[in-house]
């Protein structure tokens, strides 16, 4: 039985805020959960896109050193051996499209299967239309579905969606022979869906999974604090109710859709262009308050490829020759600058970071920008932006306020991992795991590329 014995190994989001990967390996069946890498905003790395762009990931830390996964062209002044010169048999899962949990998917060998879901693949098809997605081999992406299991030689992924909105949200259960493992991606008990992070939860129970991944984020000293009047994990009290001064995510979004509709001159929106949940919201409004919405190209041509539907654009001089463009331009209504300004009111724009200064061509009365969780992320960059804003006499609002988390309040994260009761809880996506504490078994903070087995429920250190 030793030679099946399932081992896991974890490369990425111990003691990072952000980041996931981590490996299941039976015999010669792997699965790799996530393929994102940390990110700092205020670092500003740059790996050059040449034939050397995977080795040069690999050297700076971005790319985890994986055995059998990488294209060995890409690896000949390196160690590390590829796809073709390994007998693993692989597969990767995606989570959900947000970078720290799939940055570095373009970089596996292309007979590597990765699986997402479908509303995931083709949005980031779409930003691979324009060069906006992850840094590519060039390669397809699988789909799988909710509850249907994959089967990758003796290892089972089941799938457990989280979220059916934007690009989905999921969770996973993974089944070897010898060992059950949860995975919770980003947890929430208070996000879009609440009643799918319950259900999940309760399969984990059901299944008395031995191992939980979970996403500890908010297990800081400011939120412990805050919550509990203490860092100590020892003074959280588990409950699935929303702290005291919070608010949930629908609450959150009234409030944002308050400042939208209580603004009679022109509403910029700065989001997180391939957050298509924002876009739904903001369609959704625009449509009840009788206001067009326009998108720049880029944003447009996701809106127009996600939704399959006509899209208004706001050009303002831009122009490109690629297919992409060439195929948003069959599907679209211009708006210009001099639209805009004859009657403010009737409008929603968008407009990202990187075109800010256009803000001083729309001074309206009453103007509005809304800062929805894109780009910038750089502390430095977001008070530029507020400056801006400001300047060009837009009011400015957020959707960061201190009344409202997206990641999992720590109470209602140790509520879930109390009900779930593993052997051994493993927090990650957070730089305290530590203090994720289980409620009958025991916490690990496993060595990064350190393969560990599980025995007499213990996961034990496997020597090389």
């Amino acid at each position: 039985m030793e030679e099946h014995k399932t081992e896991i190994i974890s490369y990425a989001g111990m003691r990072e805020s952000m980041g996931a990967v981590f490996s299941i390996v039976c015999g010669k069946d792997r699965v790799i959960m996530d393929f994102g890498s940390a990110f700092d905003p205020e670092q500003t790395g740059y790996i050059k896109k040449d034939g050397n762009w995977i080795l040069d990931k690999l050297n700076k830390g971005i790319l985890p050193p994986i055995e059998g996964l990488y294209p060995g062209k890409y690896l000949r002044k390196s160690s590390l051996r590829g796809y073709r010169d390994c007998d693993y048999n692989s597969a990767v899962f995606v989570s959900h499209l947000h970078l720290d949990h799939m940055s570095n998917i373009g970089a596996v060998d292309a007979n590597v299967p990765i699986y997402m879901s479908e509303n995931a693949r083709k949005l980031e098809y779409a930003l691979e239309d324009m060069g906006k997605g992850v840094d590519t081999i060039g390669r397809s992406y699988s789909v799988f579905e909710n509850m249907t299991p994959v089967q990758v030689g003796k290892i089972k992924v089941i799938p457990i969606m989280n979220s059916p909105y934007s690009y989905n949200m999921y969770g996973f259960l993974i089944e070897t022979p010898d060992l059950k493992v949860g995975y919770t991606a980003d947890l929430s008990l208070s996000y879009e869906c609440p009643e799918m992070v319950h259900r999940e939860m309760e399969i984990f129970r059901d299944k008395k999974v031995n191992i939980l991944y979970c996403d500890n984020c908010n297990f800081n000293d400011r939120s412990l604090i805050r919550f509990f009047g203490s860092a100590d994990p020892e003074k959280i009290v588990p409950s699935d109710e929303i702290p005291e001064g919070m608010v949930s995510f629908d609450e959150h979004y009234r409030y944002i859709e308050s400042l939208f509709k209580g603004n009679k001159g022109l509403v910029v929106f700065n989001h997180y262009e391939r957050e298509m949940l924002d876009v739904q919201k903001i369609m959704q409004w625009t449509a009840e308050e009788g206001r067009t919405r326009v998108f720049e190209p880029e944003a447009a041509y996701l809106v127009y490829k996600f939704f399959n539907s006509n899209v208004s654009v706001y050009l303002n001089g831009y122009h490109s020759d690629e297919p992409w463009f060439t195929e948003l331009m069959k599907s679209r209504t211009e708006v210009s600058r001099e639209d805009i300004m004859k009657a403010p009111y009737r409008y929603y724009l968008h407009n990202s970071f990187k075109n800010i200064n256009e803000l001083f061509n729309l001074r309206s009365e009453d103007g509005l920008y809304i800062h929805a969780d894109g780009d910038p992320f750089s502390s430095k960059e977001i008070a530029l932006m507020k400056k801006t804003v400001r300047e060009a006499g837009f009011r400015f609002a957020s959707y960061d306020t201190d009344d409202y988390y997206q990641h999992g309040y720590p109470n209602m994260v140790k509520y879930f991992v109390d009900v779930i009761d593993p052997d051994v809880v493993i927090g990650y996506h957070g730089r305290n795991p530590e203090r994720l504490m289980a409620k009958n078994g025991y916490n690990l903070v496993p060595e990064k590329g350190v393969p560990y087995v599980f025995e007499n429920g213990k996961m034990i250190k496997k020597d090389r």
